[in-house]
């Protein structure tokens, strides 16, 4: 189950203020306490649990913004299920549901641009299968604070393989992806990992983790 289909859009609205530099990343809390393990996918499972390692799982949707404007996500939440067959087909549905706050400093606006105007540009931003349900840009001292919230639907079937710890999915007419999964006995862990870094015991760093229990 994708946990990230609306990735680049607060870069399209904020590349509309003139801004350049590298967006920084600011709160979160930990999750994700099982690695990679791979395991027989075949079956109904649900979602249990969706948790998060923090901003990580936004790294790169601010890199229009200037270096002093921060993002960090507010809230991460999941519904639904995933049926694997055993032709090597799947179908889910389901939504994500995720909550951000962005703060850019006046001082990134180009001559003319205004934070009602960043506003604006959230009320014209959706992607396919991503909306953005609330949005509200406000100034606050000298910075734009901008609280978003969006509801991504996760629908989608196709087919599927595994090789090792990763579970590939295609769905129809898309493009390939794919996740670092773990299954322990009724329970599946679905995660997205960045494989540049390791936490102090050699273990992969884990972003994301959809927790899936077989019906």
């Amino acid at each position: 189950m994708k946990i990230i289909g609306w990735a680049g859009a607060v870069a399209i609205i904020v590349g509309g203020l003139g801004c350049g530099g590298d967006g920084g990343l600011s709160g979160g809390a930990m999750c994700g306490d099982v690695q990679p393990c791979g395991g027989a996918v075949t079956g109904t499972w649900k979602i249990a649990a969706v948790c998060n390692n923090g901003d990580d799982l936004l790294a790169g949707d601010a890199s229009d913004i200037c270096d002093a404007a921060t993002i960090h996500l507010t809230s991460f939440t999941g519904t639904g299920s995933v049926t694997y067959k055993t032709d090597a087909t799947y179908q889910q549905a389901g939504d994500l549901k995720v909550g951000f706050q962005l703060t850019v400093p006046m001082s990134c606006f180009a001559a003319g641009k205004t934070c009602a105007d960043l506003d604006a540009g959230f009320a014209q931003e959706n992607q396919p299968g991503m909306t953005i349900t609330s949005h509200s840009c406000v100034v606050s001292g000298s910075s734009c604070v901008c609280t978003v919230a969006t509801d991504d639907d996760a629908t989608e079937s196709g087919t599927y393989s595994t090789a090792g710890t990763t579970l590939t999915t295609t769905p129809t007419g898309g493009d390939a992806s794919g996740d670092q999964y773990c299954i322990e006995g009724n329970t599946m862990h679905d995660m997205t990992v960045d494989m540049t870094m390791q936490t102090s015991m050699g273990t992969a760093k884990i972003v994301a983790d959809i927790v899936l229990t077989k019906q």
